[in-house]
């Protein structure tokens, strides 16, 4: 157990203290210790301000210019220690996503508030190419292949703030840049052939849904004996493409030339 002692008025230039499972924090002198701006005094679960021995209002927690805490929330203090406990620590928010995802894909950002005035917050998001919402957690349509860096701003009724960044990945789906269609006479095989930007082929038999029927750029169909179209896929990193049809002919296996008189039928080879 790891103990956080505040023994003398000071200022740490820190945007993070976090009292973890089984560490203690305890003001042991009447005096002030001051963060950063925006910065978070985080309590996890298991974590405890000590709000004893004894508690008053000269053991205060300041952030920027405000009195955000004292011992026993008096002194202009918009919270007490208490209420740091129970809540979690000061205002915060801890971004998160649903990236990596692929082009076309919606991207879900979640702010994750946590703290004392986090529950009738305001959120501002700002991100690439001027975007902005207000939403605890947006979503955000038609992103292209890249990295994207997206700031969440917690403001609360006092004016607190809190304000973390999050990147995110979209991934570029896979193209087919060609195909190549086969035939033959007659029942049997077929060789198609596709071709790819990057990424593995699979092969279908329906334009949706079904098992994969072969791999790689080159696939020999099952045995068929009339003109079929087979379904090619391109992925990569979870990315999936449209499947694209290749058509496999099968040419009747004899031709029949017919004068007035006599019927010759002619077998292919």
């Amino acid at each position: 157990m790891d103990n956080f002692f505040v023994s003398g008025t000071s200022t740490l230039n820190t945007q993070v203290i976090t009292i973890a499972n089984g560490g203690i924090a305890e003001w042991i002198s009447n005096v002030s210790l001051s963060l950063p701006t925006g910065a978070n005094f985080k309590i996890d679960t298991g974590g405890e301000l000590v709000t004893d021995k004894p508690c008053n209002a000269a053991k205060r927690l300041i952030i920027g210019t405000t009195i955000y805490s004292t011992c026993n929330g008096a002194a202009g203090a918009q919270f007490s220690f208490t209420d740091l406990n129970v809540e979690g620590g000061t205002l915060s928010v801890t971004p998160t996503s649903n990236s990596a995802i692929c082009e076309g894909d919606l991207l879900n950002l979640y702010s994750n508030p946590s703290g004392t005035g986090s529950l009738n917050a305001s959120y501002l998001w700002t991100g690439p190419n001027g975007y902005t919402s207000t939403s605890q957690n947006p979503v955000i349509t038609n992103l292209t292949q890249g990295d994207y860096d997206y700031i969440v701003t917690i403001s609360d009724s006092a004016g607190n703030t809190n304000t973390k960044t999050i990147n995110v990945s979209v991934l570029a789906i896979p193209a087919i840049t060609n195909t190549t269609p086969g035939f033959r006479n007659g029942p049997g095989t077929v060789v198609l052939e596709a071709y790819v930007s990057s990424g593995t082929l699979n092969w279908y038999l329906n334009p949706t849904g079904g098992s994969s029927l072969g791999t790689g750029p080159s696939f020999t169909t099952p045995t068929i004996s009339t003109s079929t179209s087979f379904y090619v896929e391109a992925s990569e990193n979870g990315c999936i493409s449209e499947r694209v049809a290749v058509l496999a002919t099968v040419n009747s296996n004899s031709t029949v030339i017919t004068n007035r008189k006599i019927t010759y039928r002619i077998k292919k080879n």
